[in-house]
């Protein structure tokens, strides 16, 4: 049996610890950042869902020139959707989260 002292113990519990405390932060920062990406999430999903109204509300298709220039504005808007998913899904992809919107 190999002799084991005192102060090998106490080490031993010392690192012990500083590898919970260690992991600690990491829960801890690793919440942070799922609680940042779900508010962000939210507000997405809201102008998403803000967006298919208007889209959704949209006059039939105008004989108008200036109509037709209202709407393509309209919809060029919602063109900003796919830059803000692929932003979301690398987010999620940098904090170890699959998310497959």
């Amino acid at each position: 049996m190999q002799d084991v002292s005192w102060s090998h113990i106490y080490c031993a519990f010392v690192y012990l610890d500083g590898i919970f405390v260690f992991r600690r932060l990491q829960v801890t920062l690793k919440e942070e950042q799922s609680s940042y990406f779900n508010e962000l999430l939210t507000q997405v999903n809201t102008w998403m869902s803000s967006m298919e109204r208007r889209i959704d509300n949209l006059d039939p298709v105008a004989m108008d020139i200036q109509l037709i220039e209202d709407q393509i504005e309209s919809i060029q808007v919602c063109s900003c959707y796919t830059i803000i998913v692929f932003v979301l899904k690398m987010f999620c992809l940098s904090l170890g989260i699959s998310w497959g919107a």
